[in-house]
C-alpha cells in the first residue's frame, strides 16, 4: 500500500536550494522531481545558503511544512554534499531509496566529530558505495539477491540501535551498534559472488572487512582508540564466549535475526498461507509459521 501515497506525502529526503534572487522560495529536490516551494521566515533561517539536505515532506499544496522529522540534517549542506548525495541516488534503485534515507538521516543524528567523520568518509567513499548497494549478501543463502547486502545490513544495523535504545543504552553504544550492523558484512565484496568470474575469493569474510575499511578505520583509530576498539568488535564478530562492548553482542543477535527471518519468508513464499510447515530446498530445514 505504500507505494499508492502519494510523492509529495512521502516523508523523504529534500535536497533544498534557494532560488535567485534569494527568497522564502527554494527548490526542493528528491529522487523523484524537483519542485518549487515556499518556506516560512523561520524554516529560511535554520538552512545554508549553500542547499541543505532535510527530512521531510511536500503538502499537496506544494508548500513545504513546519513538520520535519528533527531537524535539516547537521553538516550536509554546499554543493560537495549536494553532489554526493546525487552520486548515491544515482547507484540505489528505487526499492533502496528508503534505506538511502536512513543511511543519511543517521549521519545527520551524529554530532560533529570522530564518529561522523568515520561514517561520512564510509558514505563518500563512491567506489565502495556503488559495490554496497549492488552486492549479494550470500551465494545460496539468505538476501541472496543482487541488492541483498545493503538490505541485510540496513536490517541489521536498524534492529541493533533499536535494541541499544531500548535499553536504554547511551548514545555512543547505539551508534556504533547502527554503525557495527551497517558494515558487519562489507567484506563480503571481495567474495567470488560480487566479483567477475576470477577475480573474487573464497574465504571467511570478516578478515576482509578491515581490508574494505581500513583508510576509515585507520582514522578512527588515531581520533579515538575505545570507538575504534567497539567497532572492531562488531566487524570481527569472533567466535569468543564474551563480548567486551555490548554492540559486538547486540549485532550479533540483529545479524541472525535478519538472516533467519528471510530465509523463513523464502521458505513460505510460494504457498497458500494455510501450510503451516515447509522443508526448505535451500538448506534442507523445516520451517513453520502460525497461520491466519
Amino acid at each position: 500500500m505504500d507505494n499508492l501515497v502519494p510523492w509529495e506525502q512521502k516523508m523523504q529526503l529534500l535536497w533544498l536550494q534557494p532560488s535567485v534572487p534569494p527568497t522564502l522560495n527554494w527548490l526542493a529536490s528528491s529522487f523523484d522531481c524537483t519542485r518549487k516551494v515556499t518556506l516560512t521566515a523561520e524554516q529560511s533561517a535554520q538552512l545554508s545558503s549553500d542547499g541543505q539536505l532535510v527530512i521531510g515532506y511536500l503538502s499537496t499544496d506544494g508548500r513545504f511544512p513546519t513538520v520535519l522529522q528533527e531537524h535539516p540534517l547537521t553538516g550536509i549542506c554546499g554543493e560537495e554534499h549536494r553532489s554526493l548525495f546525487m552520486f548515491h541516488h544515482q547507484h540505489c534503485s528505487p526499492a533502496q531509496y528508503p534505506i538511502l534515507c536512513d543511511l543519511w538521516s543517521f549521519l545527520g543524528s551524529l554530532p560533529q566529530g570522530p564518529l561522523w567523520n568515520f561514517y561520512y568518509q564510509v558514505l563518500a567513499d563512491k567506489e565502495f558505495i556503488q559495490a554496497f548497494f549492488q552486492a549479494r549478501a550470500s551465494h545460496h543463502h539468505h538476501h541472496q539477491q543482487e541488492g541483498g547486502l545493503l538490505e541485510h545490513s540496513h536490517e541489521v544495523a536498524k534492529t541493533a540501535a533499536m535494541l541499544a535504545m531500548q535499553h536504554q543504552l547511551d548514545k555512543k553504544t547505539v551508534a556504533i551498534a547502527f554503525l557495527g550492523g551497517l558494515l558487519h558484512d562489507v567484506g563480503k565484496l571481495y567474495l567470488f559472488y560480487n566479483q567477475p568470474v576470477g577475480e573474487g575469493i573464497c574465504e571467511q569474510h570478516e578478515a576482509l572487512n578491515f581490508m574494505c575499511l581500513q583508510p576509515q578505520l585507520n582514522q578512527l583509530r588515531q581520533r579515538d582508540p575505545r570507538l575504534f576498539e567497539a567497532l572492531c568488535g562488531c566487524l570481527t564478530q569472533a567466535d569468543r564466549y564474551t563480548a567486551s562492548y555490548l554492540p559486538e553482542t547486540i549485532v550479533r543477535m540483529a545479524d541472525r535475526l535478519s538472516a533467519e527471518v528471510c530465509n523463513w519468508r523464502r521458505a513460505f513464499a510460494d504457498l497458500p498461507s494455510f501450510y503451516w510447515y515447509r522443508k526448505s530446498k535451500a538448506d534442507q530445514r523445516i520451517y513453520k509459521r502460525l497461520s491466519d
